[in-house]
């Protein structure tokens, strides 16, 4: 996936919010990010956190592992997670 728009972290922190992740920790250029993900089949909740640079803008290599993070944690192929991002 290649990916033309050029993203600041800070407005993919605003985005991932879409995903339900809230930033839990900024410092050392990284911001960390938690979502409570609930899993209704089983009945728990588990927690997710995924890290990204304090880039402006994100390099689009580093934009697709995270996306391809989302993805598998959220069970959605790339495609569907940066169309839920980006629009």
């Amino acid at each position: 996936m290649k990916f033309s728009k050029q993203i600041s972290a800070d407005e993919l922190a605003v985005l991932l919010k879409n995903l339900g992740y809230e930033i839990t920790n900024r410092q050392d250029g990284h911001i960390r990010l938690t979502a409570a993900i609930e899993d209704t089949v089983a009945g728990t909740t588990t927690l997710h956190h995924i890290t990204i640079p304090d880039n402006n803008p994100i390099r689009p290599v580093t934009l697709s592992a995270i996306t391809g993070e989302l993805a598998s944690h959220h069970w959605k192929t790339k495609e569907k997670v940066a169309q839920l991002l980006f629009g």
